[in-house]
C-alpha cells in the first residue's frame, strides 16, 4: 500500500503495471520519467480490442473463428488463455464483437444503461458536479472506451443539454470502438449526422461504414469514433474526462498455477479427436499435461462438445516468467492453486493515468469485480447465461472479474456509489411521473437489479482515476 491512497506512475518505456508501484518492464526503468497519479477509490469493464478493422462485410477467403484457432493451435502448438479471448472476441473475421445483436434483451447480456436511464444520468450528474469541483474549465473532451450501443453516451449527453454552460465547454466525444456493426449502432443512438444540421440520419445514406467523425443532434457535439485509445489527440488545454464501463472485463487474461517447481501456465489445446497423428507427437510442442478444474456450477452445459481443452503446463513458460517472477503473489498463492493475471489491465491504466494526470482530467471505470487477484473466473455469456467459455467461440462473450488490486487497494461498492448520487430521489420523480402500473414496476424492478446489495450493487464497482494535486472526487 502506498501511502493512505494507491498510486500508479506512468513511465515512458514499455512495461505493465502488475500491483500499485510495481513494473515487468522490457528496458531498464528511468524512474526520472515517471508521472505520479493518485488513483481513487469509486468501483467497475469495456473492451480491450487490436487495432484491426473489422470487415464491414464477409470476404471471400472467411474463416469462421473456431477454426482460425484450431489452425493456429495445429500450426504452433496450445495458445494462452489470452489470446484464445483476443480472437475469439475481435478477429476482424467473425469475432464476437463484430455483431451488433450482443447487447440488450435480445443479445447475450444487459449492461446497467441497458436497465434504466437513470444510470446515465447519475454518471453525467457526477461528471458535472467534478467538472465544478475543478473550477468550470472551458474546454473538455469526454472519452468512451467501449461504448457498446452507445446508451450510456446518449443518455450522459441529453443530461448535459439541460446544462448550457457545460454544453459549451464540451469540445468533442471520443469513443473507441473497433466493430463497425457497433459503430453505426452508436452513431444511430446518438442521432449523429454529418453536419448536425441536416435530418438525414445515417441509416438512411448508402454508407457502409461510419465516418470518423459526426455530429450528435442531442447536443450538437462532434463526435469521433477511434479503433484504439492510442488515436485519441486532446486539444491543448482540454480537461480529459473518461468513462470506461464494463471494458476491463474482456481484457485478456492469463492463467497460472503455483507447483512446487514454480509457476506452470494454464493454455487452450485442442481435444485429442482434432490432432493430426503428426500434431499429436510432435516434439516442437511444449509438454502440457491434462487439466481439468473443478466445474462451476454457474456454468450452464452446452449441447455442443468443445473441440478445445485447457492444459496445463509442466514447466514455467515465458510468460509466467515475465508476469510472475519476483511478484508478490508466490508467497499468497499455495501450491496446487491458480490464479489469473491480466498484464494488458495494467497497461491500459497506465495510458489512462497519464492522460488524466496531463490533462487535470477524471476518469470512472464501472465493472465487476474484487479488490485482490482472482483464481477462476474466464467464463463464456451466451443468451444471458454463464457458459463453458471453450464452447462456439466467436459466438459467445468471454469474460473475467476485474483484479482491483492491479489499480488501488482500496475501492468502494456500486450501490453506495448510486444511492451517494441519488438514484432513490431520481427513480421517485421518474415513478411519479407516470399513472402507467407496468412503467412504474419496471423502475422499481430496475432500481433493485441496480442498487441491491444481492444484484448488481455489491458486485459492480466504481473507480476513479485523478491527478494527485486534485480533490477528493464527489461521492468517494
Amino acid at each position: 500500500m502506498l501511502n493512505s491512497v494507491s498510486q500508479t506512475f506512468v513511465s515512458s518505456s514499455k512495461s505493465f503495471l502488475l500491483r500499485p508501484g510495481t513494473f515487468v518492464c522490457n528496458s531498464k526503468l528511468n524512474k526520472a520519467n515517471l508521472i505520479p497519479c493518485t488513483i481513487l477509490p469509486l468501483t467497475r469493464t469495456t473492451r480491450v480490442y487490436r487495432n484491426t478493422r473489422a470487415f464491414s462485410s464477409v470476404p471471400n477467403n472467411f474463416i469462421p473463428v473456431k477454426q482460425q484457432l484450431k489452425n493456429q493451435i495445429l500450426a504452433t502448438g496450445p495458445i494462452s488463455i489470452a489470446e484464445f479471448m483476443k480472437i475469439s472476441l475481435t478477429s476482424p473475421m467473425g469475432g464476437y464483437y463484430a455483431s451488433s445483436t450482443v447487447f440488450g434483451s435480445e443479445g447475450d447480456f444487459v449492461t446497467s444503461p441497458e436497465i434504466s436511464q437513470v444510470f446515465g444520468e447519475l454518471i453525467a450528474i457526477w461528471y458535472l458536479m467534478v467538472w465544478q469541483q475543478r473550477g468550470s474549465p472551458d474546454s473538455v473532451e469526454l472519452i468512451e472506451l467501449g461504448p457498446g450501443k452507445g446508451t450510456l453516451m446518449s443518455d450522459m449527453l441529453r443530461t448535459f443539454s439541460k446544462f448550457p454552460k457545460f454544453l459549451k465547454s464540451l469540445k468533442c466525444v471520443h469513443m473507441v470502438e473497433v466493430s463497425e456493426k457497433l459503430r453505426k449502432v452508436q452513431a444511430e443512438k446518438l442521432s449523429c449526422t454529418k453536419d448536425g444540421s441536416s435530418h438525414t440520419t445515417l441509416s438512411q445514406t448508402n454508407d457502409t461504414n461510419t465516418p470518423p467523425s459526426l455530429v450528435s443532434q442531442i447536443t450538437n457535439t462532434n463526435i469521433k469514433w477511434h479503433y484504439s485509445f492510442d488515436g485519441i489527440q486532446l486539444a491543448p488545454n482540454s480537461m480529459a474526462i473518461l468513462t470506461a464501463h464494463e471494458f476491463f472485463d474482456a481484457i485478456p487474461i492469463y492463467r497460472f498455477q503455483r507447483e512446487s517447481s514454480g509457476w506452470s501456465e494454464i493454455l487452450v489445446d485442442l481435444v485429442d479427436s482434432q490432432k493430426t497423428l503428426s500434431s499429436r507427437n510432435n516434439d516442437s510442442i511444449p509438454t502440457v499435461q491434462s487439466y481439468t478444474s473443478q466445474p462451476d456450477p454457474s456454468l450452464s452445459s452446452s449441447s455442443n462438445a468443445s473441440i478445445f481443452k485447457f492444459v496445463k503446463t509442466k514447466k514455467p513458460t515465458l510468460n509466467s516468467e515475465i508476469f510472475l517472477k519476483n511478484h508478490t503473489l508466490s508467497s499468497k498463492v499455495e501450491i496446487g492453486h491458480s490464479v489469473e493475471i491480466s498484464p494488458d489491465s495494467g497497461a491500459v491504466a497506465q495510458k489512462i493515468a497519464s492522460m488524466i494526470d496531463s490533462s487535470n482530467g477524471i476518469a470512472l471505470i464501472i465493472d465487476y469485480g474484487k479488490n485482490h487477484p482472482q483464481s477462476s473466473t474466464f467464463r463464456g455469456i451466451s443468451k444471458h447465461k454463464f457458459v463453458d467459455p471453450l464452447t462456439e467461440p466467436g459466438t459467445i462473450d468471454l469474460t473475467a472479474d476485474v483484479d482491483f488490486s492491479y489499480l488501488s487497494d482500496s475501492i468502494k461498492d456500486f450501490g453506495a456509489f448510486l444511492h451517494k448520487m441519488g438514484i432513490q430521489e431520481r427513480m421517485q420523480q421518474l415513478y411519479k411521473s407516470t399513472t402507467d402500473p407496468t412503467t412504474q414496476k419496471n423502475l422499481v424492478l430496475a432500481y433493485e437489479r441496480l442498487a441491491s446489495p444481492k444484484r448488481m450493487g455489491s458486485i459492480y464497482k466504481f473507480y476513479s482515476i485523478a491527478p494527485k494535486s486534485s480533490p477528493c472526487p464527489i461521492a468517494f
